[in-house]
């Protein structure tokens, strides 16, 4: 039986020539930072017991018990390979997302640093069929929602400006233009439209706009967006991001990093080097993940067939899994396709890609298919 401070297993042994069985029981406590008040605690109780095993694979039975919510399930016939995706497709994520910071509000010390990774194939930079309009509409639903929601909080969305110097300034391709159009889309904030006054500069505002470098953050704002910050050749945007993630720190403002790329690109001048590059990591790696969901893919692929997706919300699944994508005959009656988990993680930070190969082929293996 479980209760709120641990676990008692009983066992039933039955030895070599002696006539009748014994029963043992032994106890095992949860995790010191492990609180069990529901189903879902008793649940993710379990999975810190598998996870601290290094059983990743094993966990998938806890979270196949009948305990809780299912809410870490994916959708379906979700066909993430349809591009473009449905607005129900884009609408889940937006949910998702909005979700997982109010989770991370919640909480009795909301962190400062926040990070959101929602990459999809309508939202993968490597792809030519990346969309960002759909990541403009992804902004413009949690801005809107924080700021009309029980929190009212003063949100400002900042993309980052052009880089570089001289003929050399510009901005990567997957961000380019994407302030202007933020700022001409419809967010329903004209005289007479039901978010009137409540975007823009002028006073009541509660959705702003900003670029990213010292000087934006005001001292009423409440959280800071960041659109998809990233270097590019000769220009490193970890500097002026951590001085704005600074002075929003300084006004009790946090930040919220949604799919940003920080690594390094080295260039020429010493730019992106050696030098510094710890510091710029462990600046990259202080954010704490509330949101990650993206399609797993074999190695040498470019964008299909999806293998798999990798998700975490802090909403409703604080916990790393990894789900193989089935389809056809390998799925339930009358469904065309199915993503089914593999392997659950407890952990800071995602798997390594290493990780999910193994867990990914391991179940492929035992399917009677070759990795």
């Amino acid at each position: 039986g479980a209760d709120g401070d641990g676990l008692t297993v009983e066992a039933e042994i039955r030895e070599r020539g002696k006539p009748a069985p014994r029963t043992e029981s032994h106890r095992v406590p949860w995790p010191e930072d492990v609180r069990v008040a529901d189903e879902d605690g008793l649940r993710l109780a379990l999975l810190r017991l598998a996870s601290d095993l290094d059983l990743p694979s094993e966990a998938v039975r806890v979270l196949r018990l009948p305990l809780g919510s299912d809410a870490w399930r994916l959708p379906d016939d979700w066909r993430l390979n349809e591009v473009p995706h449905s607005r129900k497709t884009r609408e889940k994520f937006y949910d998702d997302v909005h979700d997982a910071v109010e989770a991370a509000l919640a909480l009795p010390d909301p962190p400062a640093r926040m990070r959101a990774v929602v990459v999809p194939p309508e939202l993968n930079q490597a792809m030519d069929i990346y969309r960002a309009a759909t990541l403009l509409e992804l902004v413009r639903e949690l801005a809107l929602r924080l700021a009309v929601g029980d929190r009212q909080l003063t949100v400002r969305v900042c993309v980052q400006a052009p880089m570089g110097q001289g003929v050399f300034q510009g901005l990567p391709l997957a961000i380019s233009g994407l302030r202007r159009t933020m700022e001409l889309m419809d967010w329903q904030a004209e005289e007479g439209e039901r978010f009137e006054g409540l975007v823009g500069d002028g006073p009541g505002a509660r959705v702003r706009f900003g670029a990213v470098g010292p000087g934006v953050v005001a001292e009423d704002d409440d959280l800071i967006v960041v659109l998809a910050p990233q270097s590019m050749q000769g220009a490193c945007v970890v500097g002026p991001l951590e001085e704005m993630v600074e002075e929003a720190e300084a006004c009790g403002a946090r930040t919220l990093l949604i799919n940003p790329v920080l690594a390094d690109i080295p260039s020429a001048a010493g730019v992106m080097q050696v030098r510094g590059r710890a510091g710029r990591m462990q600046f990259a790696q202080s954010f704490l993940d509330v949101f990650h969901f993206r399609c797993l893919y074999y190695a040498g692929k470019f964008a299909f067939p999806i293998v798999g997706a990798l998700r975490y919300s802090l909403a409703d699944a604080p916990f790393w899994t990894a789900f193989r994508r089935l389809e056809g005959d390998a799925c339930a009656p009358g469904v065309v396709e199915a993503y089914d988990p593999v392997a659950v993680w407890i952990s800071e930070r995602p798997p390594p890609p290493e990780a999910l190969t193994e867990v990914l082929q391991r179940k492929r293996s035992r399917d009677g298919g070759s990795a």
